[in-house]
């Protein structure tokens, strides 16, 4: 998951000049370290591109996302016990984001099955 803020560069004029920031509206993607930060450009008419947004903070969620076999399915939901599991069913080959996103967050093992 990720924290995002938002700094006033009108008010906080200082941070925003550290950062680099001279247009608006700027972002920058403070992966975990020691991956450098990603500056993102908006283009000119100041539109902001949220596909492009996404694509470029998508890359540094991590994935504890296990992937399902009918040889491995029995040993997973039968090793430790007591930590929870969630299963999703799908036709996709790639897990979405959302999953990848908790499956880091919440420590929590989420497992594809019958993906095609």
């Amino acid at each position: 998951m990720f924290r995002i803020g938002s700094v006033e560069c009108t008010e906080f004029s200082q941070i925003c000049k550290s950062a680099g920031i001279t247009e608006y509206p700027s972002y920058k993607v403070y992966p975990p370290t020691p991956i450098p930060v990603v500056s993102i450009e908006s283009d000119v008419s100041k539109v902001v591109d949220t596909d492009k947004l996404k694509k470029e903070a998508y890359r540094f969620i991590g994935n504890r996302v296990i992937d399902i076999t009918a040889i491995n399915l029995d040993t997973f939901l039968n090793d430790n016990p007591g930590k929870p599991k969630l299963l999703l069913f799908t036709d996709k080959k790639a897990t979405p984001i959302v999953y990848r996103a908790l499956s880091t967050y919440f420590d929590v093992s989420i497992i594809l099955i019958g993906y095609n």
